[in-house]
């Protein structure tokens, strides 16, 4: 599927579909890429951005959630996430609605969150640090997990560099779940480790005192292999070439 061109038939179709929830629905159902196994992600955004300006933003949403279509509801929460940028009022209401999106159990509507906080974080760096503490405060996996995937973003960083300091106690709260619970398989903490293989890494490229928190890490054994598999980031390795040889060797040895 082309979503470039989908995108475009949204459009032109918009002034049509804006009034009409429901034909809008069928035509997102459509276009959606799902029985190609792939969310047309394209599509999804645009829609988003274009449905958080109608006056009933809220009902189309809400609907769309509680009937539980996967691709609705993924544009739903791309839409609040819109909203709370048109809309700051709406921030306050809207943010619960997106917390409890993260413990879905279809993973495509739990990886709308990131999608609809990151453009967020780029406007209101400030709202959204608060609101990932919040968040993060009761050491659930999944919650470090989306935290991280929102904020380690080298593009954000570069533009909020207020984000980087929230970005590491994230890091070191979560990588201390990992190293309190070595042998929880579940999936909410597989979800967690396998972002941390490389969130680390970005994180080091806007924050050099990462490099000591890595070292740190390479001496616990559960710990380890994450800090060798961000260690494979050429642009870390680049950026601190004795530093990363120092740590290899380190942990080459076992300590």
């Amino acid at each position: 599927m082309d979503e470039h061109k989908t995108v475009l038939e949204l459009r032109a179709e918009w002034p049509k579909l804006e009034k009409d929830a429901v034909a809008l629905a069928a035509l997102l159902k459509k276009r959606s890429g799902l029985s190609e196994d792939k969310a047309n992600l394209s599509l999804a955004l645009e829609t988003g951005k274009m449905l958080s300006a109608k006056p009933d933003v809220r009902d189309i949403v809400d609907r769309w959630l509680m009937e539980g279509d996967e691709y609705l509801s993924l544009v739903a929460i791309i839409a609040l996430g819109s909203l709370m940028i048109l809309s700051p009022e709406m921030r306050d209401s809207t943010a619960p609605v997106l917390e409890h999106a993260v413990i879905n159990r279809k993973w495509r509507i739990r990886e709308a969150v990131p999608l609809a906080l990151r453009p967020l974080a780029e406007k209101d760096p400030a709202f959204i640090a608060q609101t990932l503490k919040r968040w993060t405060a009761e050491g659930y996996p999944i919650m470090f997990r989306t935290a991280i995937e929102i904020l380690a973003d080298p593009s954000l960083l570069k533009k909020q560099p207020a984000l980087v300091p929230i970005l590491r106690d994230i890091h070191i709260k979560a990588m201390a779940e990992v190293s309190f619970h070595p042998n929880e398989t579940g999936e909410p903490m597989e979800l967690l480790k396998k972002v941390l293989c490389s969130s680390i890494s970005v994180l080091a490229m806007r924050d050099p005192s990462t490099i000591h928190l890595m070292e740190e890490w390479g001496k616990s054994p559960p710990l380890r292999p994450i800090v060798r598999a961000n260690m494979g980031d050429v642009r870390l390795r680049k950026k601190y070439p004795n530093e990363i040889a120092d740590l290899l060797d380190f942990l080459e040895k076992g300590h």
